[in-house]
């Protein structure tokens, strides 16, 4: 299990967890050797840079070398309502240009999927969204992030495992210098003060199990 922070590319075998997801995407790519994801972060970057990220993603996952990536299973793209594209044509139409460029960056001509969470959810709520490998099969999964947190008294995991996207995150780099900030999206290793990050996630109530939302298959739309 690896999780995902903001602009972060992660790879696992059979599962991914992204915390806090509201303006942001949960973009997961299915191979026959496991997931790659990578957070899209809107708050450093926005939708002008989408290219130049998923540029980065594919060469992350390609360098990465784990799992191929030219045996490629599906690509996943998760939203919270209407916090990154909005419910109507023009929306649907931006999001699906959207991970279909992704696809088209990793070289993948498969099967492209969206998925809006609209459902046990408020609507200034962040989302905690999930990624699980089932044999050939995925389930996705999801709670409010105000019921989960990072569990900071376990160990974080190797930053060997995750990379950055450039620029960074807003506590790195001021968000009102973000659109004249001209560095290239790039993957690198995490920095010891990025860990908070990459915490494991786990219910705020010890007392309770994650009890996740599963998304039903009639709520997963396909683009492609």
């Amino acid at each position: 299990m690896h999780y995902v922070g903001n602009n972060h590319v992660a790879f696992d075998t059979q599962s991914l967890g992204f915390p806090s997801i509201k303006g942001c995407q949960a973009v997961c790519f299915q191979v026959s050797g496991g997931l790659y994801g990578f957070h899209d972060y809107k708050g450093a970057g926005g939708a002008g840079v989408d290219g130049a990220k998923a540029q980065a993603f594919a060469a992350w996952a390609e360098q990465h070398g784990t799992a191929d990536i030219t045996a490629g299973v599906a690509l996943y793209g998760v939203i919270n309502q209407e916090h990154q594209y909005t419910h109507d044509a023009n929306g649907e139409q931006d999001w699906k240009a959207m991970l279909l460029g992704v696809a088209r960056e990793l070289g993948f001509d498969g099967p492209v999927y969206g998925v809006r969470v609209t459902s046990h959810v408020g609507k200034d709520d962040s989302l905690y969204v999930r990624f699980d490998r089932v044999q050939d099969a995925m389930r996705i999964s999801y709670k409010r992030w105000s019921k989960m947190e990072r569990d900071t008294t376990a160990d974080p995991l190797n930053p060997d495992q995750q990379a950055l996207l450039r620029p960074a995150k807003s506590s790195e780099v001021d968000p009102r210098s973000i659109t004249r900030d001209t560095r290239p999206y790039m993957a690198q290793s995490l920095k010891d003060y990025e860990y908070d990050d990459v915490y494991p996630v786990r219910r705020k109530d010890p007392g309770k199990a994650e009890n996740l939302n599963i998304v039903a298959s009639k709520k997963i739309t396909r683009f492609r």
